[in-house]
C-alpha cells in the first residue's frame, strides 16, 4: 500500500502497554505487529524493554497487550509462545515476545484416534478439553443441528488441523474475543451479520491523516470478482446404492460449477446443506473491501459501520475478516518525553449481509498405501459380523481402542465375488490380521482387501516343508474341527482332498459326470441310501462282487431281467424262499444243473407244465412219489417202466404186480380187450397179492374214461 495512503495516529493520549501474568516487572513496548483473522490463530510480535529476566520465566505465561486509542482500548490477551533476548539497553535488556492464544498449543499435539457417534461440536469440545483448553475459553454459538458422525478419524493431524478441518466441512467459523484476564475462542455458525466492535461501531471515512479526535478509516477500496456460483456434491450410500446421493446449491443464474466427489455425506439433506455452505464460502469473497484505519478496535469476527465515504454506496456495515496491526513508541528507546503511540492497521472486510463461511483450506489427511489391523469383537465372540458381512477392527495405531466391538466402525470386506444373493463369502474372524485400504485415501472410509498370517496365526501347513500344498481350510465355530479343500501339487503325489467335518451335501440340477482313471473306493461308516427317480444303468467291465453283512432286500415294482452270458451259480447257506404273485419264466439256452443238498418242495397253486424239447431224465436217490387230486396222464412214443425189485399198478378194482416171480393181476373183474372176454372177481377190494392168481380171466368190457389207462 502506498506510503501516502497509510493512516498514522500519533497523539500523546495514545499508547500501548504490556503485562505478563505473575510478574510485577514493567515491560515498555517499543513496537509491535500482529495478524489476526477469522478461523485462524492470531500472532503478535512485541519488542519490549525490561529488567534482566531469564527468558524461560516468560514463556508459557498469560499476558495482555493493551492498545489505547481515541475510543475504547483494544485488549489482546494471550500466552507467551516465545521470548527472545535481543540485546542491551542499559540498565535494562531488550526482548522479542510472541503472543498467541492458548489454542496455539493445538499445533503441538499430533494424534491418530477415532471418534464414533459424536457430532462435530462434541468432537471439538472433546479435543479442546483433552488439550487442556478450559471451558471458559470455549464459547459455542451454534444454531444449526449437527447429526452424530458414525465414524470420524483424526489421522496423523495436529489437534488444530483436525478441528479446523471439521469446522470448515460444516461451515463453522471461529474468532477470538478478548478481555483483560482471558481470551475466548468463539465457535459460530452465524453466516450473515456479526457483533459490532466495542465502543462506537461507526468509523467515518477521512482522507486527512491529521484527524485527532476520532478513530476513522483513511483508505477504503472495494473489489468484486468472478467466483464459483454453483456447487454440486455427490456421494455413495452402501445401504441405498440405487439412490442418487447428490446435493447442490446454486445462485440465480449459475455459470461456474464446483463439482466434487466424495461429498462426505450419507443423506441427501446433509449433502444439500454442505453444498450450500461450500457455495457461501466461495461467494463470500466475491465482493471484498480493503482499507487502513487508526482504530485498533477492528477485530476479525466483529462488525463496524463505515460512514461518510465519497461513494455513498460504500457506506454500510461490514464484517472484519483479517487485520494486520502495526504500532510503535519510538520514545521508549531514547527516553524522550514524547512516547506517543504511532499506530495503523490494514483490514479486509465484506458486507455484513453476505454470508461468510471459511473456505476449505485444511486438507483431509491421506492414508498412503494400505495398513493392517486386527479383527475384533465382543468378549467371547469368535465371529462378529453384521448383515452386510462387515467386521470391526483394531488399528495398530489406535491407542484408545480396547480391541472390542467398539474399536471401529463396521468395515466392509472385499470378497472374490459379490452379487445379489450370490458370490463368495469368507468372514474374517476375531484375531485375524487383515489388510485395510482406504477409499480415496480417506481414513474415515476403510475397506478390508486381504488377510495375512503372522506369528500367532500360523499357516495351515508347515512351510516351507509342505510348500506344494494349496488349501482352503476353515475352522469349526468355537473350535474342534474343520472343513477343507486342499490341493497337493507334488510331482507323482498330486491330489485334491476334501474334508467335511460333519455333513456334505451336493446338488446337481442337471447331468453329473465323473471319470476315475484308476481305482475308486467308498467307505460308509453308517447307512447309505440312494434314490434314482428314473432309470439306472451300470456297466462293469470286469468282475462285480457284493458282500452284505446282514440281510438284503430287493423290491422290483415292474419286470426283472437278469442275463448271464457265462455260468451262473447261487449258494444259500439257509432257507431260500422265492415268491411271485404272477407268472415266472426261466429260460436257459444251455444246460441247467440244479443241486439241492437238503429237501426240495415245490408248491404250485395253479397248473404246472414242464416242457423239454429233448430227452428228460429224472434221477432220485431215494423214493419218489407223484400224487395228483385229478387225472395223471403220461404220454409218449414208447413208455417204459423199469424197476429192479418190482412194479405194481393199483386201482380201486384191483392191481397188477410185476416182480422177480412173474406178473400178478387181480381184480373184481378182469377184462382183456381181445374178443370181449370178461372175468369176474371178488366183490371186496383185494389185498396185495403174494403170488399171481390162477383164475382164468374173462373177456373185458369197454373201459370207462376213469378206468382207461394211458396207451403206449
Amino acid at each position: 500500500m502506498e506510503s501516502e495512503l497509510l493512516l498514522v495516529a500519533r497523539q500523546a493520549d495514545r499508547s500501548c502497554t504490556f503485562e505478563i501474568e505473575g510478574l510485577t516487572d514493567n515491560f515498555w513496548v517499543v513496537r509491535f505487529s500482529g495478524s489476526e483473522g477469522i478461523s485462524s490463530l492470531y500472532e503478535f510480535h512485541l519488542d519490549v524493554v525490561a529488567r534482566h529476566i531469564e527468558v524461560g520465566e516468560l514463556v508459557g505465561r498469560n499476558a495482555v497487550l493493551k492498545v489505547v486509542g481515541v475510543g475504547e482500548p483494544r485488549l489482546v490477551h494471550g500466552m507467551v509462545l516465545r521470548a527472545e533476548y535481543t540485546g542491551e539497553m542499559r540498565p535494562r535488556a531488550m526482548y522479542r515476545i510472541t503472543l498467541v492464544p492458548q489454542h496455539y498449543t493445538l499445533l503441538f499435539r499430533t494424534d491418530s484416534r477415532i471418534f464414533q457417534q459424536m457430532s462435530t461440536p462434541d468432537i471439538i469440545r472433546k479435543v479442546l478439553d483433552g488439550a487442556g483448553i478450559a471451558r471458559r475459553r470455549q464459547q459455542f454459538e451454534l444454531t444449526g443441528t449437527y447429526a452424530a458422525r458414525d465414524y470420524c478419524v483424526q489421522y496423523r493431524e495436529t489437534d488444530f488441523q483436525f478441528i479446523s478441518r471439521l469446522m470448515e466441512e460444516e461451515g463453522i467459523v471461529y474468532y477470538f474475543d478478548h478481555a483483560a484476564t482471558r481470551h475466548v475462542m468463539v465457535i459460530s455458525d452465524r453466516a450473515a451479520g456479526a457483533p459490532l466492535i466495542a465502543g462506537e461501531p461507526t468509523l467515518p471515512f477521512r482522507v486527512d491523516d491529521n484527524v485527532r479526535d476520532k478513530e476513522h478509516v483513511g483508505v477504503f477500496r472495494m473489489s468484486e470478482e468472478i467466483r464459483p456460483d454453483h456447487v454440486t456434491l455427490r456421494d455413495f450410500n452402501l445401504n441405498r446404492p440405487d439412490q442418487l446421493m447428490e446435493g447442490d446449491h446454486a445462485a440465480a443464474k449459475p455459470s461456474f460449477e464446483l463439482y466434487d466427489y466424495p461429498g462426505e455425506f450419507q443423506e441427501v439433506a446433509l449433502g444439500k446443506r454442505l453444498a450450500k455452505a461450500e457455495l457461501e464460502a466461495a461467494q463470500a469473497l466475491k465482493r471484498v473491501g480493503r482499507g487502513t484505519s487508526d482504530s485498533p478496535r477492528l477485530t476479525p469476527g466483529f462488525g463496524f459501520k463505515l460512514a461518510d465515504h465519497p461513494r455513498v454506496e460504500l457506506d454500510g456495515e461490514y464484517r472484519v475478516l483479517r487485520v494486520h496491526h502495526f504500532g510503535e513508541q519510538p520514545g521508549t528507546i531514547d527516553h524522550t518525553a514524547e512516547q506517543a503511540l504511532v499506530y495503523r492497521c490494514e483490514f479486509t472486510c465484506i458486507p455484513s449481509a453476505v454470508p461468510y463461511r471459511a473456505p476449505r483450506a485444511t486438507p483431509r489427511p491421506q492414508v498412503r498405501g494400505v495398513q493392517t489391523a486386527t479383527v475384533v469383537g465382543p468378549a467371547g465372540e469368535e465371529v462378529h459380523v453384521d448383515e452386510q458381512g462387515r467386521v470391526k477392527v483394531q488399528f495398530h495405531w489406535d491407542r484408545e481402542g480396547r480391541s472390542d466391538d467398539k474399536s471401529s466402525c463396521w468395515v466392509r470386506v472385499s470378497q472374490a465375488w459379490a452379487g445379489n444373493g450370490y458370490g463368495a463369502m469368507f468372514i474374517p474372524r476375531v484375531g485375524h490380521e487383515v489388510i485395510v485400504d482406504f477409499i480415496e485415501g480417506d481414513p474415515d472410509r476403510p475397506i478390508i482387501t486381504g488377510r495375512v498370517y503372522h506369528g500367532l496365526n500360523a499357516t495351515p501347513y508347515t512351510l516351507p516343508d509342505e510348500k506344494t500344498k494349496s488349501t482352503i481350510k476353515t475352522e469349526t465355530y468355537t473350535g474342534g474341527g474343520f472343513n477343507e479343500l486342499r490341493f497337493e501339487d507334488a510331482k507323482g503325489a498330486e491330489q485334491v482332498f476334501v474334508h467335511a467335518q460333519r455333513d456334505m451335501d451336493l446338488t446337481v440340477r442337471n447331468d453329473r459326470r465323473e471319470t476315475v482313471g484308476h481305482d475308486e473306493h467308498h467307505k460308509v461308516m453308517n447307512d447309505r441310501k440312494a434314490q434314482v427317480v428314473k432309470d439306472e444303468h451300470r456297466t462293469v467291465g470286469g468282475n462285480a462282487m457284493t458282500k452284505i453283512g446282514g440281510e438284503a432286500h430287493t423290491e422290483v415294482v415292474g419286470a426283472s431281467h437278469t442275463k448271464v452270458s457265462g455260468p451262473a451259480s447261487a449258494s444259500f447257506a439257509r432257507t431260500v424262499d422265492v415268491e411271485t404273485s404272477g407268472k415266472a419264466t426261466v429260460g436257459v439256452t444251455g444246460g441247467l444243473d440244479l443241486k439241492i443238498i437238503g429237501a426240495q418242495r415245490v408248491s404250485v397253486v395253479g397248473s404246472h407244465d414242464l416242457t423239454t424239447t429233448a430227452d428228460s431224465n429224472v434221477s432220485v436217490g431215494g423214493g419218489a412219489s407223484l400224487k395228483a387230486t385229478g387225472s395223471v396222464v403220461v404220454e409218449g412214443m414208447t413208455l417204459i417202466l423199469k424197476a429192479s425189485a418190482g412194479i405194481t399198478l393199483q386201482g380201486p378194482g384191483g392191481f397188477v404186480a410185476i416182480d422177480a416171480g412173474g406178473v400178478s393181476i387181480e381184480g373184481i373183474l378182469l377184462k382183456l380187450n381181445n374178443g370181449g372176454v370178461a372175468l369176474a372177481g371178488a366183490a371186496s377190494p383185494a389185498a396185495s397179492p403174494s403170488s399171481p392168481s390162477v383164475t382164468a380171466p374173462t373177456s373185458p368190457t369197454a373201459p370207462t374214461p376213469a378206468e382207461q389207462a394211458p396207451t403206449g
